[in-house]
């Protein structure tokens, strides 16, 4: 823990009147009012270190000026929420909620809804057939489609990965080769890693 935070210390002593909190695994970055093409390239030599130091992926994501305690809260609720959309991405990098675009659907969406959809879509699945679906589904976007380019990535014969594509269909109703319901179980999929990213 104290190599970590002389890590971080190290980085922000350039930017007077910074701060930081580091709590669990979140670690919380306060700065003056800077531009945030200023802060990007510090955020990048930090990861860089912390993954070099500690092995350690991070993801930052950026909230917005404050200037007043609620202000504040918007802002880390909205840093918070970048950050979340990008682990859901497996992408460790830096983003602000600013240049959000599919994901301000997902993380602006309440629990409530999100668990509507889960149990709309997903609901007849057991938890391993929703994590061994969503294993097939993502590969099928991956590859745009390419049944050859999945099941060589999933070491499958593509007869095999055609037919784990019906089992999707047959238990949920959704076919992922139809657009319309490959859209609605990408939805259901992402409202899931999302609502286990924030248990």
């Amino acid at each position: 823990m104290k190599k970590l935070l002389h890590t971080i210390q190290s980085h922000l002593h350039i930017f007077p009147g910074s701060f930081f909190s580091l709590i669990n695994q979140e670690i919380c970055l306060f700065f003056e009012k800077q531009e945030e093409a200023s802060l990007i390239p510090l955020l990048m030599q930090m990861q860089k270190d912390i993954s070099k130091r500690f092995d350690r992926q991070m993801s930052f994501g950026i909230g917005g000026l404050a200037e007043t305690i609620d202000e504040y809260w918007s802002s880390y609720e909205k840093a918070q929420k970048t950050v979340n959309w990008l682990i859901n991405q497996k992408s460790a990098t830096i983003s602000s909620y600013q240049e959000m675009d599919y994901g301000l659907l997902f993380v602006g969406i309440s629990t409530e809804d999100n668990k509507q959809l889960q149990k709309k879509v997903l609901g007849s699945l057991t938890v391993e057939e929703i994590e061994q679906f969503q294993l097939i589904f993502e590969t099928y976007k991956r590859y745009n489609g390419s049944i050859m380019k999945c099941a060589e990535a999933l070491f499958l014969h593509k007869n095999t990965f055609q037919n784990k594509l019906n089992r999707i269909t047959e238990k949920t109703g959704y076919n992922p080769r139809n657009l319309s319901d490959f859209t609605v179980l990408s939805a259901a999929f992402m409202s899931y890693r999302l609502s286990n990213l924030e248990r």
